[in-house]
């Protein structure tokens, strides 16, 4: 069951640290405080989940009622669990009536409530109809995340290369590229490109019922090479003011209007928001370089995501700033973290200082750079893992790693 998630809704907060402490991680819990029944059907689609716990008091029934009835008829693969303070006849019928699978109370034991959620859990079978395809939606776009614990970790140069340099398939028309950057301090990728933008990620958190492809292509400019930036604005760096319940939405809406999509989460500390976002990425690039510190930092903020079980399966270690003559190796660095080597990137500390400053892309300033040229290996090991497995690929890694 590790890895479902239930969508709380009208849930309080003793009730939702309740539900946290009861399930001890067998899947995440999302809240939506009060929710509108089609903001919580968009909440429901973004995070996949068919299990809703809807909390019933006397005060506001009526309203939680007709909730749990609409959710029912907009999604009948949906298991919805009343909640309530104690299982009076009222409450129960109450939500028996409107749909609910099953009434629990904090007095329930623990044993009780897992296994009532594991049971609706392995018995839904969701349709694609009945979710308006958001799952064709989510499994057509693909979310690339590059992470680094240590602020100053220089995931903005990676994050601006991938995404200028993203493959596509020949077949298929150019597609622009969304970089959401979220990476501390806020704004680096703004200021390399020198742009100023008006729109940023709070933004789109505050307009999540009105984003559609019309005011994301008015809000967000396109770049050169069909690149759109979504930065954090200095200003709005305080990514805790962000439920889960809205970067859940914000991301599945995202994902409708965008195939591709690299966020840039460099320096952003241990946290929920950091969890959640590793939780709904397809592909994670972990950047560490190869002092002592910058692996002890990293590997700290690994074990704790590690506990929480939510690493991405495609996870992959890239080398920064790597040096064969001084050990350790990339390959002994990467044994360590448990990651698979990915790939190792040049200091090319020039080059890099000049993106910064005037935003000219590393291959304007030479067709022949030698991390961009790795930047576009590494694009293609990730849209194919079968160019990592052979034996010329295994040859030039262990090269890399001395």
């Amino acid at each position: 069951m590790s890895g479902d998630t239930l969508v709380a809704a009208f849930v309080t907060a003793r009730y939702q640290n309740w539900l946290r402490t009861a399930l001890q991680g067998a899947c995440e819990v999302v809240s939506a405080t009060e929710p509108q029944l089609d903001d919580l059907v968009r909440l429901i689609d973004s995070t996949a989940t068919s299990l809703v716990v809807v909390e019933l008091d006397p005060g506001r029934m009526g309203r939680q009622a007709s909730l749990i009835e609409g959710l029912v008829a907009a999604r009948p693969a949906v298991a919805v669990i009343a909640l309530g303070d104690d299982a009076e006849i009222e409450l129960v019928l109450s939500a028996m009536r409107a749909g609910a699978r099953d009434f629990i109370t904090p007095a329930s034991r623990t044993s009780e409530l897992t296994g009532l959620i594991r049971r609706l859990a392995t018995s839904r079978a969701p349709d694609a109809a009945e979710t308006d395809g958001a799952d064709g939606r989510r499994t057509a776009s693909t979310v690339t995340t590059i992470y680094g614990a240590r602020p100053g970790t220089d995931t903005v140069t990676l994050a601006l290369q991938l995404a200028r340099s993203m493959p596509h398939r020949r077949q298929d028309p150019p597609e622009d590229v969304l970089l959401v950057d979220l990476g501390t301090p806020p704004g680096e990728v703004v200021d390399c490109l020198g742009t100023q933008p008006e729109f940023g990620f709070l933004d789109a958190v505050s307009n999540l019922r009105r984003l559609d492809q019309q005011m994301l292509d008015g809000a967000i400019p396109r770049q050169d090479g069909g690149l759109r930036v979504l930065p954090l604005m200095p200003e709005d760096d305080d990514l805790s003011k962000v439920s889960s319940a809205e970067l859940y939405l914000l991301l599945g809406t995202l994902r409708r209007y965008y195939r591709r999509i690299v966020i840039n989460l460099g320096g952003v500390p241990d946290s929920e928001f950091l969890h959640l976002i590793l939780a709904n990425t397809d592909r994670l690039i972990w950047l560490v370089e190869q002092s002592v510190s910058s692996c002890r930092q990293n590997l700290a903020v690994l074990r704790n995501l590690r506990q929480a079980e939510v690493l991405p399966a495609q996870s992959h270690l890239v080398v920064d700033r790597f040096d064969k003559r001084v050990p350790p190796r990339a390959e002994a660095i990467a044994d360590n973290f448990g990651l698979p080597l990915a790939g190792v990137l040049p200091a090319n500390e020039q080059p890099r200082l000049l993106l910064r400053n005037t935003g000219q892309a590393l291959d304007r300033q030479n067709r022949r750079d030698p991390y961009h040229r790795e930047v576009l290996r590494l694009n293609r090991q990730l849209a194919d893992p079968r160019e990592s497995s052979g034996l010329l690929a295994r040859l030039k890694r262990r090269f890399a790693g001395g």
